[in-house]
């Protein structure tokens, strides 16, 4: 053995593998790395220890926020205030909490963006009809406005939070100070392409390493990636480096994955299993019994017949109260397009929707009016799946400006009171570029066009061609009326950061 210092946990996960003899010894846990010998010592507790105190600060905000919303309704409507009913002040912010608790929501990073939106909203009106029973329990009046000021200021308050503590947490994981160190199990080419997401920096994994499940089955990875046989897995856990086991599904066995969860449990280290499912939102998901097979079932997602009212009330609700909030705004931008550049302010162009449907789109004109001209004689092939048309010699001056801020496509918002379009769902594209990729582009036209859509919030045009349809047919896959809330609220903290804007 070495007689140089113990080396850290830190240390050792900066190596390019990392493999270990592993045995309790007591307060604390000592492995060794079995290419240096060298000894390296890692306290119990740590990981739970800060796992806690992120859970408690997390609900002390949620309490916060209730608090604060209680205050925001008693000073604009003169309801109950929380002098007037102490029962209330101490026994609304557990019910918040435990309400909040319940809908899973301390356990961020179990949720996607989308899966935690929709579970606040659920949450938040659960939570409120809670507290209004407190107070009508201890006999205190329950104005109207005063109980929606208080869902309205909670729901809001709550999101607000969570989009802080998101941020908080991918600093803290990509700068590698709140990461699970993850043993991949399996050794196939599902286990690489495991290794590949989980290397993100702001997935907050650290791939360790590979358990190999069997002997005899065939290994992909790198051989001196291979830190263990499933048989020394309990002994890596119990030395406590490692916080997590993720299992390629494909490489395990029932009988292996039995023996998998089990050595987790005793060691307290979470286990994450991939699925081989397109993106979907877990909100689809259900997981049932078969017999002696666990299997997830997958809710449709076709509108049934009050889901597609709700949709459309949605949609022509707030897009006309938009058109009018927004009509000043819609005569100024019409006023400069048409004083800094020849040609109609509007631009009509046939756009495609649902049922594979041709409309007319609207669109503050952003190019000059030979721009069609120009790209012929420069070659562009327009056809080209989601091609925009931008180049420097057809974008007017304005026009730049109207795109980066989006505010070109306002008068879609026409369209969609007619019935085109939707606020939310894949945007539409010119009619020749879905005549020329039919069989690629049709699956987009089982919803309507939107104003706005998943790729909108994800990248803009940073994607691809083929990002941008795969994420257009998880919307159509996902679709829900939260989600479409999801994707507008989205859309503004897009627009104001520009990210992938022209």
């Amino acid at each position: 053995m070495s007689d140089q210092q113990p080396r850290t946990p830190r240390d050792a996960m900066l190596g390019d593998e990392l493999i270990v003899d592993a045995r309790a010894t007591g307060p604390s846990s000592q492995i060794i790395d079995l290419r240096s010998r060298e000894p390296m010592i890692v306290p119990e507790g740590r990981r739970a220890s800060r796992r806690n105190l992120l859970t408690s600060a997390l609900m002390l905000s949620d309490a916060l926020c209730l608090m604060v919303a209680l205050v925001i309704a008693t000073a604009v409507d003169g309801g109950p205030s929380l002098t007037s009913a102490p029962l209330v002040s101490l026994a609304a912010p557990a019910l918040w909490i435990v309400v909040l608790y319940s809908f899973e929501l301390h356990s961020l990073n179990r949720l996607s963006a989308s899966e935690e939106f929709r579970r606040i909203i659920s949450a938040t009106s659960f939570g409120t009809l809670l507290v209004v029973l407190t107070l009508l329990w201890a006999s205190a009046s329950v104005p109207r406005l005063w109980l929606v000021v208080l869902w309205l200021s909670a729901l809001v308050l709550e999101l607000a939070v969570r989009r802080v503590w998101r941020f908080e947490l991918w600093r803290l994981r990509t700068s590698s100070k709140l990461v699970q160190r993850t043993i991949i199990v399996g050794t196939n080419s599902e286990a690489v392409s495991l290794e590949r997401a989980l290397a993100h920096p702001s997935s907050g994994f650290v791939p360790v390493g590979f358990a190999r499940v069997d002997p005899s089955s065939p290994v992909v990875v790198n051989h001196e990636r291979v830190i263990a046989a499933l048989d020394d897995i309990d002994d890596l856990l119990r030395a406590g480096t490692i916080d997590c086991l993720f299992v390629a599904s494909t490489s395990v066995a029932p009988s292996d994955m039995l023996q998998l969860l089990q050595t987790a449990r005793r060691s307290d280290v979470e286990v994450r299993v991939t699925a081989n499912l397109p993106e979907i939102l877990t909100s689809r998901l259900a997981v049932q019994h078969i017999g002696g097979v666990l299997a997830f079932s997958l809710r449709p997602v076709h509108l049934t017949g009050p889901q597609a009212f709700a949709k459309r009330a949605f949609d022509v609700v707030l897009a006309s109260l938009a058109l009018v909030v927004l009509s000043p705004v819609l005569a100024i931008i019409a006023l400069l397009v048409r004083a800094t550049s020849t040609g109609p302010a509007l631009f009509r162009q046939n756009r495609v929707t649902a049922g594979g449907r041709t409309f007319t789109m609207l669109k503050f004109r952003t190019m000059t009016t030979n721009a069609a001209e120009i790209m012929a004689q420069e070659g562009v092939d327009t056809s080209v799946p989601f091609f925009k048309g931008e180049t420097a010699t057809t974008v007017t001056r304005l026009g730049r400006v109207l795109r980066r801020l989006s505010l070109d496509e306002l008068p879609q918002l026409v369209n969609v009171v007619k019935g085109d379009m939707s606020l939310a769902g894949p945007r539409p594209l010119p009619a020749d570029q879905v005549a020329a990729n039919a069989a690629l582009l049709g699956p987009r036209h089982e919803v309507r066009a939107g104003l706005t859509g998943w790729w909108q919030i994800q990248g803009r045009s940073n994607l691809n061609p083929e990002e941008s349809l795969r994420m257009d047919l998880f919307y159509i896959e996902n679709w829900s009326l939260s989600l479409d809330l999801f994707i507008l609220l989205k859309t503004f903290g897009t627009i104001v950061s520009r990210r992938g804007a022209y």
